[in-house]
């Protein structure tokens, strides 16, 4: 069994009273097979699981008052390296706004 494989990221900025916190999670699923639907022994279609299974690959936070440029500075050392090279380039981030 093949798997398809992404790295998504989230990123909580903290406010004067919160701490700021970042998670990267791997997701895998299987990889399609060429048609898409495989017979099994008994002539039933079977349709590929793509369900996406997330594993958490690493969690930082940061303490409370700590400057968003820090922060930024820290991501844009880790994203100039790939997941490879230990960083998370490639990876997809979401920030919270709110």
């Amino acid at each position: 069994m093949e798997l398809e494989k992404q790295y998504v990221a989230g990123l909580d900025l903290g406010l004067l009273a919160d701490y700021t916190a970042y998670a990267v999670f791997e997701r895998t699923r299987e990889k399609e097979a060429k048609r898409g639907v495989q017979l099994t022994p008994v002539g039933e279609y079977k349709v590929p699981d793509k369900t996406w299974k997330y594993t958490l690959k690493r969690m930082d936070r940061w303490d409370i008052g700590t400057s968003y440029t820090d922060i930024a500075a820290w991501l844009g050392k880790a994203y100039s390296r790939s997941v490879e090279e230990g960083g998370f380039g490639g990876t997809t981030l979401a920030i919270d706004k709110t």
